[in-house]
C-alpha cells in the first residue's frame, strides 16, 4: 500500500502504468482505512473522480485521472461495474470509519449520478445486463480457452446487478444521514425493486442461481440479495463448490474481497479459516511462500517453479487482493465497527479451530480514542485483554467457556456496570441469531455458539481469562 498510495491509488508502483484504477482502490479501501487514516487522501482524490464523471453523463471512469478516455474496448468502454461503485462505496466507508458527514455532503451528486448512470442503461431500469464488464476480473474458472483468460466465469449481468442493488441501498443510506427524506424513500424503493429484478431474472426454478459460481453467490449472500430457502441454497452451493475444488478458491477481483466473510458469518468460519491459511495455489500464502513481500496481481504471478507467469500484466505489487485484510482485521482481531467513528464497537474475535493461530494482537486509533484487542489460547485456557476508549460504548463476544454461568458471575462481580446482552434488550438466545444493531448500522450481528457470551460495556480496560469450552 506505501508504494501505491502517493497523490492517487495506483494499482501499481513499478511497470509503465501507475494509474488510479477505481476498482482496486474501491476493493481495498475498508483494508487502508484500518491500516492508516486515509480520510484526507481518498477525500482528495474522490474530488477528482466527481470531475471526470461529470464529463460522461455520470459514468466512472476505469482511472482518475481518466487519460485512458477513449482507449478501452476501441472506445467503446467508459466504466464497468465494480471499478465505477467506487463513487459509492469510499465516500460510505469514509463516513463509516471516521463519522465523516462532510464527505457525503462532497459526494452526494457523484454518488447519485453513478446509480443514475446504471438506472439509464436498459430497457429494465432495474438491471444492468447491458455494456462491455469486466466482471470478476482474473477470476480462475474462465469458460474461455486459449491463451490468458481474464473474464471469470460470472454472468457480468449478474454481478453488475449485484454491485447496481449495493450502491443504490449505500446511497439511500446516505441520503438518510444527511436528512435528504424524498431522495431516501425513491431510492430505497429502487433498491427493493432491484432486490426483486435480481431474484426474478438471475434464480432458477430450484432457487439456485443461474450463473453458479463462487463469485455469484458470495455476492448475493454479501449484498443480501436472496433471502428465505435461497439463501440456504447459496450458502450451500458456495460451500459445495469450495469443498469440490479441494478448499480453494477460484474468485477474482470482486468475489475475493467478501468470500471468507461471507463463510464466516454464515456459519462457516473453519472453512474460512482454512482458505485464509492455505498454502498451495490460489491462496494468499502460496505467494508469500514464493518469496512474495508484496500483495500480486494474480494468484499466480510467480509459477510454482518460480518462474515468472508467462501472461503478461503481472504485477508484483498489486493490493487489490491484500482486500483479505477487512477479514484478519474484524474477525481474527475482532475490531468491528458499530456505529460511525466507532462510537460504538464490536469486540468479537473468531478464534481458528486448527491451532493455526493461537496469539493476536490488534489496535486501531479510531476517531474517538484507541481501540485495542489481545488474546492468547493455550489449549483450553483462553485469555483476552480489551480497550473501549472512554465516551464509547462495546459490545463484546466471548469465546464459548467451559462454565458459562461460572464466568457471568465472575464478571459480574469484576466489572458490576457491565450487561448482559445487549442495551437494546435484544434476544438472548445466541445460536445464529441476529442482532440488531441500532437505527445507524446497516448489517445486524451473528453470533455463533450456543454459550458464547455476549456483554456491553462502556469505555476502560477489560481483562477475561477462563477455561474454553
Amino acid at each position: 500500500m506505501k508504494a501505491n498510495f502517493f497523490d492517487i491509488p495506483t494499482d501499481c508502483p513499478q511497470r509503465d502504468e501507475r494509474l488510479g484504477w477505481t476498482g482496486d482502490a474501491q476493493i481495498f479501501a475498508p483494508t487502508a482505512s484500518f491500516l492508516v487514516n486515509t480520510q484526507g487522501f481518498f477525500k482528495k482524490w474522490l474530488k477528482d473522480v466527481a470531475l471526470d464523471q461529470a464529463d460522461q453523463g455520470g459514468a466512472v471512469p476505469l482511472v482518475v485521472p481518466d487519460v485512458l478516455k477513449g482507449m478501452l474496448s476501441d472506445g467503446q468502454m467508459n466504466t464497468t461495474t465494480g471499478w465505477g461503485d467506487v463513487a459509492t462505496f469510499v465516500p460510505w466507508t469514509l463516513y463509516k470509519i471516521y463519522d465523516d458527514k462532510e464527505i457525503l455532503v462532497n459526494q452526494y451528486d457523484s454518488m447519485k449520478s453513478w446509480v443514475d448512470y446504471m438506472m439509464s442503461r436498459g430497457d429494465n431500469p432495474y438491471l444492468w445486463d447491458t455494456d462491455i464488464q469486466l466482471g470478476d476480473w482474473l477470476a480462475l474458472d474462465s469458460p474461455h480457452k486459449g491463451a490468458d483468460p481474464v473474464f471469470g466465469a460470472t454472468s457480468t449481468a449478474l454481478v453488475a446487478t449485484a454491485f447496481f442493488a449495493e450502491s443504490t441501498r449505500v446511497l439511500a443510506s446516505a441520503a438518510k444521514v444527511l436528512g435528504n427524506m424524498s431522495d431516501y424513500l425513491f431510492y430505497h424503493s429502487a433498491y427493493e425493486k432491484i432486490v426483486e429484478a435480481f431474484q426474478s431474472h438471475f434464480l432458477d426454478a430450484n432457487y439456485t442461481l443461474v450463473s453458479n459460481t463462487q463469485t455469484a453467490n458470495t455476492l448475493a449472500l454479501k449484498f443480501n440479495l436472496l433471502d428465505g430457502q435461497a439463501k440456504q441454497v447459496a450458502i450451500q452451493n458456495l460451500v459445495n463448490m469450495i469443498y469440490n475444488n479441494n478448499d480453494h478458491i477460484v474468485t477474482g477481483f470482486l468475489g475475493t474481497p467478501y468470500v471468507c466473510e461471507v463463510l464466516a458469518d454464515n456459519g462457516y468460519q473453519d472453512l474460512a479459516f482454512k482458505l485464509l491459511f492455505n498454502e498451495d495455489y490460489p491462496s494468499w500464502l502460496y505467494q508469500v511462500n514464493h518469496d512474495g513481500t508484496t500483495i500480486w496481481e494474480r494468484w499466480n504471478s510467480v509459477m510454482d517453479d518460480y518462474t515468472m507467469n508467462p501472461d503478461g500484466m503481472n504485477s508484483l505489487n498489486h493490493y487489490a487482493y491484500g482486500a483479505i485484510g477487512n477479514f484478519l482485521y474484524r474477525y481474527l482481531g475482532g475490531i468491528r465497527l458499530r456505529k460511525p467513528g466507532y462510537k460504538e464497537s464490536i469486540i468479537y474475535p473468531v478464534l481458528p479451530k486448527n491451532n493455526k493461530v493461537n496469539h493476536v494482537a490488534i489496535q486501531f486509533n479510531s476517531e474517538n480514542g484507541l481501540i485495542q484487542n489481545t488474546w492468547t489460547r493455550k489449549g483450553y485456557q483462553f485469555q483476552m485483554d480489551t480497550i473501549v476508549p472512554d465516551n464509547t460504548e462495546a459490545i463484546i463476544v466471548l469465546p464459548t467457556p467451559a462454565d458459562k454461568k461460572d464466568l457471568l458471575n465472575k464478571l459480574q462481580m469484576k466489572y458490576p456496570k457491565m450487561i448482559v446482552g445487549l442495551t437494546d434488550k435484544s434476544t438472548t438466545e445466541f445460536m445464529g441469531e441476529k442482532y440488531p444493531l441500532g437505527p445507524d448500522s446497516e448489517r445486524s450481528l451473528t453470533v455463533f455458539g450456543a454459550d458464547a457470551v455476549v456483554i456491553t460495556v462502556t469505555g476502560g480496560t477489560y481483562n477475561f481469562e477462563y477455561q474454553l469450552g
